[in-house]
Order: structure tokens, then C-alpha cells, then sequence
């Protein structure tokens, strides 16, 4: 037997194929009901360790396509009218295009159309590169509804910029956070803080960012290798890549859990003020970005120590080391414990003030909500 290689698929238009098939109950955030969706397929990017573009070579026509506004508001208002559904997640690899008149006249356009078919009292998300980010164009989608902007940071360091082929400049990424808090848009990155290429100066430099922006909810690990893109074939040609298909690897792994739990949390605290403001307690929001700065904080400490002892620790001496990492891990863990305990706290008390605020309009909600906190509680 033997691998046989077709012909390359053909990339059809986008506005040609039909709406997703979906279950007859959509997902809920509280009481509010969400969806996923796609305005585009693609991305401009050529990123080193993207699978997007590598999977996008493999077909015919355009590596990057886009649905037409009308198209993509008709799905909009279907799963408005027909699935309750105000909370729109779009998972576009990438939503925009590298031209900041051309996004505008979208967005606008978009815009619209969404108030000609009543799509209002909606809520958008939705992720994007750094350079990007315009204040004019974000200030603009926080008109739309947009609660949450994904930024892909990445990274920081000169190496890993270069290696990565993030076609960024240093001073993107700051730009791009700083544009998104002053316009009040709860925004989270990540940032890839081990790849094939990064020194230990470069994680230095990685980890200030870190601490700089300690307050935004960041996630951070290593880069995965993929099939087919241009950091696999590097080091498949370098004989550095380790592994199988099923998990190629060619630089250590990491990354908090408590990170990711921290900033879906944020995120669904802001469904829960777009939708429920009068249930907000004063200075919550606050509290929460207090909550995040030490979340942060807590995970820059952890690096910061580990850096320095990587500094001066002897490679070739097993159980030192051993012991320190076991000794770090369990007081991340520690730490990671009381923190889950306090989102997890927060989220309740959310629930509970939902599930006790005079609603009757919403008919079996506090049934949804009861089931919402079951699930919850398996996290």
C-alpha cells in the first residue's frame, strides 16, 4: 500500500456553499445564546508555523476568500430568528485583509446591514493579527457590538519574529493592546514563548512583555510543529523535528491552564454586562482586571525565577534540576488552585444573580441555568 496524491481540491466560492448544518439548541453563555461562524477562509499572513497557509497550498484558486456582506448577514439573521442567537464568535483564521481602507469600507458595510435586518442587540468576537489593530476600525466594531478581540502576539523577541515569519514590527504588539484598552475592548493574546529559534535573552525580552501587559489575559507555550508548513520542512531538513504526525515537536512545551480558564471567564463576563448591566455590581469590572494583573504577575514571577535559575544551574546535573522544577511546579500549582477557585467563585455568583433576578419573559431559563452550572462545575 502507498500513499496516492489526487489532484489539488478546488476552493470553491464561499457565498456558493451552503449555511452549516446546526443542533436545534444553541450554545449558551448564561442566558445568552452563541454561535460560531466564518466571514472568510484564509489568511493573508505567511506565518513559519501556520497551518493555515500550508493547508491552503494544497488547493486551487485563492488562498484567502471571502463571503459577501449580504451572505453573511442572511446567516446572521437566521440563527437570529430561528435559534435565539445574539452572541456571534467568529473564527475567521483571520478577519481582516492588510489594507485598513479596505476593512473600514467592510466593517461599514457590514454595519449597515446588520441594523437593516434588526441585528442590534448582538454581541460579536472575534480574533486578528496586531498590525491590524486601528483605532478608527476597532472604535467602529465596538459600534457593531464587538466584546472581545483576539490578538495573535506571538511574539515579542527579534528571533522569533524573523523565525516565525511574523511579518510584524517591534512595536506592533503594544500598539495593537494599547488601541484596544483605550477603547474599553476587553482584549487577551498569546505568545509563543518557545520556538526552534528562541535563546534565552529572547524569552527575557518575551517575558517583560509579559509583565508590561500582565493586566490583559495572555496564554503562552511553545509552537507546534504542523505538516506541510515552512517550520516543519526547516526542521525536517535541519534533522531537528522530533516525534510523529500525531505530535511533532521541536521546542519544550508549557503554559498555564489557569491562563485559558482566566480569560474565557473574561469573556463571559462581558456577555454577562452587555446583556444583564443592571445585574453589574459597582467596581466589578475593576476588580476583575485586579484579578488578571495578578494572574499575570503570578505567571511572570514563575518564568522570571525559572530564567534565573537556568542561568547559573549546571545542564548536566539531573536531580538539581529535578528538584527545582518539582519544587516551582508545585507552587504554580499552588497558586493555580486558589486562582481556578476564585474564577470558578465568580462565575457562580454571576449565575446565581441571573438565575435570581425577576425574568419571566425567559420562561424555562433557570433550568438552562441550573444545567449551565452542572457543566460548569467538570471544568
Amino acid at each position: 500500500a502507498s500513499i496516492v496524491l489526487g489532484p489539488p481540491r478546488r476552493s470553491e466560492k464561499l457565498d456558493d456553499l451552503p449555511f452549516p448544518l446546526r443542533s436545534p439548541a444553541a450554545s449558551l453563555v448564561f442566558d445568552v445564546r452563541g454561535a460560531p461562524l466564518i466571514a472568510s477562509r484564509g489568511c493573508y499572513g505567511e506565518c513559519a508555523f501556520c497551518c493555515i497557509h500550508a493547508y491552503n497550498r494544497t488547493a486551487s484558486g485563492p488562498r484567502y476568500r471571502m463571503r459577501s456582506v449580504d451572505n453573511l448577514v442572511t446567516e446572521m439573521k437566521q440563527e437570529h430568528a430561528e435559534r435565539g442567537v445574539r452572541l456571534f464568535v467568529f473564527h475567521d483564521d483571520n478577519f481582516f485583509v492588510p489594507s485598513l481602507a479596505a476593512n473600514l469600507e467592510r466593517c461599514r458595510a457590514l454595519q449597515v446591514a446588520m441594523r437593516r435586518l434588526g441585528l442590534d442587540d448582538i454581541a460579536l468576537v472575534l480574533k486578528c493579527r496586531p498590525n491590524d489593530v486601528d483605532a478608527e476600525l476597532f472604535g467602529l466594531l465596538r459600534e457593531m457590538g464587538l466584546i472581545r478581540a483576539y490578538v495573535g502576539v506571538e511574539t515579542q523577541s527579534s528571533e522569533g519574529i524573523a523565525s516565525l515569519n511574523r511579518r510584524t514590527g517591534p512595536n506592533d504588539n503594544a500598539r495593537a493592546l494599547s488601541i484596544l484598552a483605550e477603547l474599553g475592548i476587553y482584549h487577551s493574546f498569546n505568545m509563543l514563548l518557545f520556538h526552534p529559534e528562541a535563546t534565552l535573552q529572547g524569552v527575557v525580552s518575551e517575558v517583560d512583555f509579559l509583565a508590561a501587559h500582565a493586566e490583559v489575559p495572555f496564554s503562552f507555550g511553545r509552537t507546534e510543529v504542523y505538516a506541510g508548513t515552512p517550520l516543519w520542512q526547516t526542521l525536517t531538513s535541519q534533522r531537528r523535528l522530533r516525534g510523529t504526525y500525531l505530535a511533532w515537536s521541536g521546542a519544550p512545551d508549557g503554559g498555564p491552564a489557569v491562563a485559558n480558564l482566566n480569560a474565557s471567564f473574561r469573556l463571559e463576563y462581558e456577555v454577562f454586562e452587555r446583556f444583564h448591566p443592571e445585574l453589574v455590581q459597582p467596581g466589578e469590572r475593576e476588580r476583575l482586571a485586579q484579578l488578571s494583573l495578578e494572574i499575570g504577575l503570578d505567571s511572570v514571577a514563575a518564568l522570571r525565577e525559572a530564567i534565573g535559575y537556568v542561568r547559573t544551574a549546571d545542564p548536566s546535573d539531573a536531580d538539581p534540576i529535578g528538584d527545582f522544577a518539582l519544587e516551582l511546579g508545585r507552587r504554580i500549582s499552588a497558586a493555580d488552585v486558589r486562582y481556578l477557585s476564585v474564577l470558578r467563585g465568580w462565575r457562580r455568583s454571576l449565575h446565581d444573580r441571573l438565575a435570581s433576578a425577576p425574568r419571566p419573559e425567559l420562561g424555562s431559563i433557570h433550568h438552562l441555568l441550573a444545567e449551565r452550572r452542572t457543566d460548569h462545575n467538570d471544568d
